[in-house]
C-alpha cells in the first residue's frame, strides 16, 4: 500500500529545496577548502607578543625554549614557547579554553585567556610599513 504523501527519491531530487541545498553544501566545501589552504600558507611567525590587560608585557623569539609564568592579582597563566610553537600550558580560570586551544605557531594566531584578560600572540618580521594602498 503506498501513502499519498509518500515522496519518491526522484520527487525529492527534482524538489527546488534539494537543488538548493546542494549548491549551499558545495558553496561551504568550497569555503572550508580554500580556509585550509590559507591557513597552509600563513608564514610562520618570528616573535610571541603577551599581552596583560591590553598592554604588551612580554616579548619572546619563538625560537628560544622557555616557560613564562604571568601573574595578575590571583589570576595565574603558564605560557610555554617550544619547538617553534606557543602554548598556554595551565591557568586557573575556569573554562580552560586557552589550554584547550593547542600550539600555534602562525603569523595572527592568537591564544586568549578572557577571564584573566591575557593575550599570546604570534607576530612576524616588522617592516615598517602598516598597510599597502
Amino acid at each position: 500500500m503506498k501513502y499519498s504523501n509518500t515522496k519518491t527519491i526522484e520527487d525529492i531530487k527534482s524538489s527546488k529545496y534539494f537543488k538548493k541545498a546542494d549548491i549551499l553544501v558545495v558553496i561551504i566545501l568550497i569555503c572550508m577548502v580554500i580556509g585550509i589552504i590559507f591557513l597552509a600558507f600563513m608564514p610562520v611567525g618570528e616573535k610571541v607578543v603577551i599581552k596583560v590587560n591590553g598592554v604588551v608585557k612580554y616579548t619572546y623569539n619563538l625560537s628560544e625554549n622557555r616557560e613564562i609564568v604571568i601573574s595578575n592579582s590571583g589570576h595565574e597563566n603558564v605560557v610555554v614557547i617550544e619547538n617553534g610553537y606557543v602554548y598556554m600550558k595551565s591557568s586557573n580560570c575556569p573554562s580552560k579554553d586557552c589550554v584547550n586551544y593547542g600550539k600555534i605557531n602562525k603569523v595572527g594566531q592568537i591564544i586568549v585567556c578572557a577571564p584573566h584578560e591575557v593575550i599570546v600572540e604570534i607576530i612576524g618580521k616588522s617592516s615598517g610599513v602598516d598597510t599597502i594602498v
